[in-house]
């Protein structure tokens, strides 16, 4: 079910709705989404979709002006004094370490309308249960935590051996991804059934992201990289500043190492332009609707194809 924009706060309490940024290009990414996940998304006329979107489109348009550099007066500053013992030992901790390994970075308190944004929707109903108990005077510890657990409990995730090497992992967490690949030490490796000596072992881990609200620095803005929904759900619950992990770049080559593909392919409209998409935008009906989803999940196609030969020393 397609809500235009002027509805956009008029589904039912039990839908499964997902708030999205009209006005913001691609034009055929949203059309996609549509047709695939919405229901009954294949029977809208494209031509609705398509006026609706170009309306957010022309008020994108006005806001460049009316609010040019707005991106550019984010508000941000260190964390409270309680709070710097929960970073340092967020800092220690081996799931940060092998997070954020690659820029420095800093975690501060940062302000939440002023963050650009890349990614188009948020799944409100999902995004609002997760962070009900923290209203606005919420303790500071309990807030740190929920936006930088220190730890995750991984998802449950189903593997099925499609044939051969051809394997398929599926959850319905969003983020289930192949991790980095490595070579494994004979002698960590538990007996098994080898058909020979065992020489060594390649592993091919699976599993989530650190799921750690950070924002990527350049210049004067911040773009938000990771924790969209909570992001959503703290701003509707009230709060204005939370903290966050901000990674530090100086320079293209860096960011095209931390940053999604869409930011790392047109940084000059993030990091440059007058007036990018920010995270106060999802609660502005002019340039949002809201649409009822049909169930997804994620599903990751892992296939091993093996070949040798001979070649000369």
């Amino acid at each position: 079910m397609f809500i235009p924009a002027q509805d956009s706060f008029a589904t039912t309490e039990a839908a499964q709705t997902v708030i999205w940024l009209l006005g913001q290009p691609p034009l055929d990414e949203y059309l996609d989404f549509v047709a695939r996940f919405v229901v009954d998304g294949a029977d809208i006329r494209r031509s609705r979709l398509v006026a609706a979107w170009r309306r957010a489109h022309d008020h994108f348009a006005r806001l460049e002006k009316r609010e040019a550099g707005e991106a550019d007066r984010v508000e941000r500053f260190p964390l409270p004094p309680e709070l710097r013992r929960h970073a340092a030992r967020l800092r220690a901790s081996r799931n940060f370490r092998n997070t954020f390994d690659v820029v420095r970075t800093t975690i501060e308190m940062v302000e939440l309308d002023r963050l650009i944004v890349w990614q188009a929707q948020v799944e409100d109903r999902f995004a609002l249960d997760r962070a009900a108990d923290l209203h606005p005077g919420a303790d500071p510890a309990q807030l740190f935590d929920f936006c930088l657990p220190a730890r995750r409990a991984a998802p449950p995730v189903t593997v099925n051996r499609i044939a051969g090497g051809h394997f398929q992992l599926v959850s319905q967490a969003a983020d289930l991804a192949m991790l980095r690949a490595r070579v494994l030490d004979p002698a960590t490796v538990p007996p098994g059934d080898e058909e020979g000596p065992l020489a060594g072992m390649i592993g091919l881990p699976f599993g989530f992201g650190a799921n750690m609200m950070s924002v990527i620095s350049s210049e004067r803005r911040l773009v938000l990289h990771n924790g969209y929904h909570r992001a959503y759900a703290l701003r509707a619950l009230g709060h204005r500043h939370v903290p966050c992990v901000v990674q530090h770049v100086t320079r293209r080559d860096e960011l095209n190492l931390v940053a999604d593909t869409k930011v790392a392919y047109n940084p000059g409209y993030y990091f440059r332009g007058p007036r990018p998409p920010l995270l106060k935008d999802f609660f502005d009906p002019a340039v949002t609707t809201r649409m009822s989803l049909r169930p997804t999940q994620t599903v990751v196609d892992l296939k091993i194809s093996i070949s040798s030969h001979y070649v000369p020393r």
